[in-house]
């Protein structure tokens, strides 16, 4: 596979035409074009960055959710948000890039050209199209780091007919991974794979990113690390949600129970059953299911 990178940049009011001004103006949706405008200007003061200062403020939000707040935390944990990317609508993109606002260290995304049934697709988002800018003009905050890594599985064009369509979807979220640790990704830092239009509420967000979370503490066996949201489920409009159907994703796992972030002599890989046991889906005994580990040393 081959990437491309190019760091986020600021929002800037003297900017007078700035891609997401261009974007807004070739959209002809109204819905659309009323919230990538109101993305011009938002800007919620909550960032990764900022020192906790309102104590009060953080313990309820803690107890909101039942968890319990450390006050001698004095920073919020560092979230690395990674997707694929592909025909995901403006809505969506948008809306996930307001309610995490400044909140992401690193935004990774990948893109392919091949689609999931292995016919080929063009690139959405190549270097320097409108597209790669809106995404990298600070929509997600002006300090998070925004990239866009291309997943090919043949340069001249050919593809391995023998990957099934979610093979090929792993296969590329290796890609994140891969980013993460090029940004810095520690292990107390916390990561996020979810598809974009999956997402936590920017409340819970900042819960995550504050408060003593078991699965959060150092010193994890990482047998069971993630964190699994259960979310509701809505057709078109917020107001249209599904009675009868949940979803159980995003999910979020602390860096330390990450390979090749945490430390892999404490937590070995598990093998795999693709690439001589290094890509894929994970072997019984490996951590296929939860607690499967029979196989592990």
């Amino acid at each position: 596979p081959s990437s491309y990178d190019h760091s986020s940049q600021n929002k800037t009011e003297e900017e007078d035409s700035s891609p997401l001004d261009e974007l807004i103006h070739q959209t002809k949706t109204p819905s659309l074009r009323t919230l990538l405008s109101l993305l011009k200007d938002h800007a919620p003061t909550e960032t990764f960055r900022e020192k906790l200062k309102d104590t009060e403020a953080e313990r309820a939000r803690c107890q909101r959710y039942g968890l319990l707040y450390n006050r001698m935390r004095k920073k919020r944990r560092r979230v690395f948000w990674g997707s694929i990317i592909a025909d995901d609508s403006w809505h969506t993109i948008a809306a996930h890039a307001a309610e995490a606002y400044g909140l992401y260290h690193t935004v990774a995304l990948v893109e392919s050209n091949t689609t999931l049934q292995l016919t080929p697709r063009d690139l959405r988002f190549p270097p320097d199209s409108l597209n790669r800018n809106v995404l990298q003009s600070g929509i997600f905050g002006p300090n998070s780091k925004v990239s866009v890594d291309l997943y090919v599985d043949d340069p001249g064009g050919l593809v391995d007919q023998t990957l099934s369509g979610l093979l090929r979807e792993q296969l590329q979220r290796e890609l994140i991974l891969q980013r993460w640790k090029q940004n810095g990704m520690k292990q107390n830092d916390i990561g996020i794979v979810s598809d974009v239009d999956e997402m936590f509420s920017r409340d819970f967000l900042l819960a995550a990113m504050t408060c003593d979370i078991p699965k959060f503490r150092p010193g994890q066996d990482c047998r069971s690390p993630k964190m699994v949201a259960k979310a509701l489920v809505f057709e078109s409009s917020p107001e249209c949600v599904a009675d009868e159907k949940n979803w159980m994703h995003p999910d979020m796992i602390l860096g330390e129970c990450l390979d090749t972030i945490g430390d892999s002599t404490l937590h070995k890989p598990g093998e795999r059953e693709y690439k001589n046991g290094t890509l894929g889906d994970r072997k019984e005994g490996y951590g296929k299911h939860e607690n499967d580990y029979a196989m592990m040393p």
